[in-house]
């Protein structure tokens, strides 16, 4: 479900459009509600990290983070 939203954000923003959870039918969706979270945590990320120089490093803080927030949400399903 995440590689689908990082493809519909990515979509969204090389279009300069709201992301998806800018939606309200989709905003309110309970998978939304439980998505949400984590996903900010990797947009904010991905846009803290943004550009060419050291790209190796900004990759893997992004990676870092990403694994964190998801594990984040397995907590909170209490799959972990």
């Amino acid at each position: 479900m995440l590689t689908l939203l990082g493809h519909a954000e990515a979509e969204a923003r090389s279009l300069n459009m709201p992301s998806v959870f800018a939606i309200p039918e989709l905003a309110e969706h309970a998978l939304a509600v439980l998505l949400r979270p984590t996903w900010e945590q990797i947009c904010q990320a991905y846009d803290h990290h943004q550009g060419w120089d050291d790209i190796h490093l900004k990759d893997s803080a992004i990676a870092d983070i990403g694994q964190q927030a998801l594990l984040g949400l397995r907590r909170s399903l209490r799959i972990l």
